[in-house]
């Protein structure tokens, strides 16, 4: 803090001989920088031009009183102040800290009170024009971060909308590819070829289901598998509608939610394996009513996805690892290769096919 005689003080007093008290009283402490206001407008103004150390303000001044002088000093040219009354109460000392005073003085003042109270004033100054500051940085760092977390939002929601028109194109896509593949069957009587595109038809056909749902869903990294699993088998039942008239069909479904990665592996393995339960598990012969059964639910740390019917199932000694069938061979590969899970396909009253697929590789 300055030396008494180095700090500037300005008297705000309309009191001549109260003036002349508190100056007098001021030079007895060493003060010798002393300017004087004779009402409170004029000690707005002076403060203003002159910028004194400390203000000790009257609280009865003419033209304006004392606390909303204080008021204006804080508002124009934050400087600390110091009143000046008569007597003291709990209502006018808070009303003038709120207003930005920093100490008072009950006359007539007397040399160590003066001193105290500048003191404790500018004390109090200094610390409020830091956490001014403070609050001004903090103020300053908020708006920013408001700015950057705006503008990343306003990011977010480009890239979705991209992504969203992403999925949809790639969705018609293969919704060409499937149309495609389903004129080119109808141009050939050759039941093997047929076959063969119809299954290529349906394969392309899931994964572009699952765009499809992704544009559609309101979070862009997560699929609504039972949504997407209804309306898949839903496709296969209609198509094989010759085959599936006689066969009920049973979901056991939980509300699962997979990535992309996760998604398309497991509607493909679905979508074999219940083609393959109506094509093939249920010929004329078979006198039994026909049932299908898709479940999936989460089991610890694994997704258990079953499918089974209660059709012919598979011959005896048959061993899936060893089979020729392409449909499968995918099953296989996506299973076990890309989803990294334990595939158990056995003959079970019909055919029953388990997969446990790690939640996390």
């Amino acid at each position: 803090m300055k030396s008494t005689k180095k700090i500037h003080v300005l008297v705000a007093e309309d009191d001549f001989l109260v003036c002349e008290e508190i100056i007098r009283e001021l030079k007895k402490s060493g003060y010798e920088h002393i300017d004087l206001a004779t009402n409170g407008k004029k000690a707005v103004e002076l403060t203003a031009l002159l910028q004194p150390d400390v203000v000790l303000m009257d609280i009865q001044m003419p033209k304006m009183d004392g606390l909303k002088a204080a008021q204006k000093i804080q508002k124009n040219c934050p400087t600390p102040v110091v009143i000046l009354t008569a007597h003291e109460s709990l209502d006018l000392i808070e009303k003038a800290s709120y207003m930005g005073v920093g100490a008072y003085i009950t006359k007539p003042p007397k040399k160590i009170e003066i001193e105290r109270a500048v003191i404790i004033a500018i004390a109090r100054h200094k610390d409020m024009m830091e956490l001014k500051r403070l609050n001004d940085k903090l103020k300053k760092e908020l708006t920013n971060r408001k700015k950057a977390e705006d503008k990343l939002k306003n990011l977010v929601r480009e890239k979705e909308v991209l992504l969203k028109e992403i999925h949809h194109r790639v969705k018609n896509n293969f919704m060409i590819i499937s149309s495609l593949l389903n004129l080119q069957s109808n141009q050939t009587n050759n039941t093997k070829i047929k076959d063969i595109l119809q299954e290529s038809y349906h394969r392309v056909n899931s994964m572009a289901l699952i765009h499809e749902r992704l544009y559609q869903a309101p979070d862009l990294a997560k699929i609504d598998f039972r949504k997407y699993i209804e309306n898949l088998i839903k496709d296969l039942f209609h198509t094989y509608r010759m085959n599936s008239e006689k066969i009920q069909l049973k979901m056991n479904i939980e509300n699962i939610s997979l990535d992309i990665n996760k998604a398309i592996p497991c509607g493909l393995i679905v979508n074999e394996l219940v083609s393959n339960s109506l094509k093939h598990g249920f010929p004329v012969s078979h006198k039994k009513n026909g049932q299908i059964e898709v479940s999936m639910r989460t089991l610890g740390k694994n997704i258990e996805l079953i499918v089974k019917d209660n059709g012919i199932g598979f011959p005896a000694g048959f061993d899936y690892k060893e089979s020729n069938s392409l449909g499968l061979r995918l099953v296989t590969i996506l299973a076990e290769g890309q989803l990294t899970g334990k595939l158990n396909v056995e003959n079970k009253e019909g055919t029953f096919v388990k997969i446990n697929i790690p939640l996390k590789k």
